[in-house]
């Protein structure tokens, strides 16, 4: 649980001076606090370890059900981490340029103990981080442990988080990192600044789309009026100093100041073989060229298509890509699962979410729209967003428990029980 001491951050609690109608306690206040101190007092432990079972059992299943086949973007992102294992240097990929985080962390634990078991181990890692992080949230927000319990087990049973814990995708680790980024952004520890702007290097260096945490970690920064400047300096301080050796270091590597061209690639319509025959850098200037032209010759057109790749990124299950490349996977397991998990997580945030904390909002806005803005829509990041949506949603579902016990008859009273004077 070393994860969760990290993100606790120690925050008083202040007691209003006693005597006078601003220092006086009602009934009402005094439980609320008590209630407060009992859920902090309650073992959060069961958030982390039970959910993490059912999600260790859900993918032992998986794994002796369906036999592994290379999906999404594994043979690449393999082939650079093991190149990079192999020789240290960061290679070119055989169809795209990629920020190279991932591909070191990945080679770095395929030099340890092999590749299969490197992903399986990396990718429950990042699960267990993520549950051992909303453990921390709950604790220091004081939030019902049951309710949080309740939205890790959902979780935990995402086909998405499931299945994606087998392949090579980045976007469970990026989905980490942005509940990080919310947890520190919205805490009061003295060194958050310095976490956060580590938190954000990493993201981005890891997916580009995800220097989007930028957002709420000004946010979070900003609002601390006396350190301001302070905070600004040093998590600008520290993104520099995970960005900046990265990007010399793929510069003089792999011989090019451009270190991603995957968002090149989606905003504009050339297919992958004619995007693999141009070669870099010709293909990003001949895709950012289509993209333009396409804006340029019918803006409220390409508005419209974007409107509809919008809602059909929210509306398709992302799991369902992984049946291009294994159809083993039951589809209407896969598609009911995804929806049910997604959208209860999502109205459960929109019932969570209070004004200071509104910036856990700020990512999976960022990245709905980054995805739909493109003529090529990508659906893995979709799962991405759960991750600092599940911070509000153990406070969504206590709200959603008090609407429907207030939608309930009040118990009618006989005669001869009437309270008396």
């Amino acid at each position: 649980m070393a994860i969760v001491r990290l993100f606790v951050c120690a925050q008083g609690v202040t007691r209003p001076a006693a005597g006078g109608q601003d220092g006086f306690y009602t009934a009402r206040a005094v439980a609320a606090s008590q209630t407060s101190t009992q859920r902090a007092a309650a073992p959060v432990g069961v958030i982390v370890w039970l959910p993490f079972a059912l999600y260790a059992a859900a993918l032992a299943a998986a794994i002796a059900c369906v036999p592994y086949r290379p999906a999404l973007d594994d043979p690449e992102v393999a082939h650079l981490a093991r190149s990079f294992a192999a020789t240290g240097r960061l290679a070119p990929g055989e169809l795209f340029l990629r920020v190279p985080f991932w591909q070191m962390l990945l080679g770095g634990v395929f030099s340890l103990v092999g590749e299969r078991a490197g992903v399986l181990l990396v990718q429950s890692a990042v699960v267990l981080a993520s549950l051992a992080t909303l453990a921390a949230w709950v604790r220091r927000e004081r939030l019902s442990v049951p309710a949080a319990l309740a939205v890790a087990l959902l979780f935990a049973a995402s086909p998405q988080i499931v299945l994606y814990a087998r392949h090579l995708a980045n976007e469970l680790f990026v989905g980490w990192l942005a509940m990080a980024v919310v947890v520190l952004a919205t805490g009061r520890a003295r060194a958050r600044a310095v976490w956060l702007g580590l938190a954000v290097g990493v993201a981005a260096m890891t997916k580009l789309a995800a220097a989007l945490l930028v957002l709420p970690a000004l946010a979070g920064l900003w609002r601390e009026r006396a350190a301001r400047r302070r905070n600004l300096a040093l998590a600008g301080g520290a993104l520099a100093a995970v960005v900046a050796p990265l990007v010399v270091l793929a510069r003089v590597q792999r011989g090019s100041w451009v270190l991603d061209d995957t968002s090149a690639f989606n905003l504009g319509a050339l297919d992958a073989p004619t995007w693999s025959a141009l070669g870099a850098p010709a293909r990003s200037d001949a895709a950012l060229e289509s993209f333009a032209r396409a804006l340029a010759d019918a803006p409220l057109a390409y508005l419209a298509a974007a409107l509809g790749r919008a809602a059909q990124w929210l509306l398709r299950p992302g799991s369902l890509d992984l049946r291009a490349w294994i159809p083993q996977y039951p589809p209407l397991a896969l598609e009911v699962g995804d929806v049910v998990v997604f959208f209860s997580i999502v109205t459960l945030a929109v019932l969570g979410t209070r004004r200071d904390r509104a910036l856990a909002w700020i990512f999976p806005v960022g990245i709905w729209l980054a995805c739909s803005l493109p003529q090529k829509t990508p659906y893995s990041p979709r799962v991405a967003v759960l991750f600092p949506l599940l911070l509000l949603a153990p406070a969504g579902w206590t709200e959603l428990r008090s609407l429907f016990a207030a939608l309930r008859p009040a118990p009618v009273r006989t005669p001869g029980h009437e309270a008396g004077p």
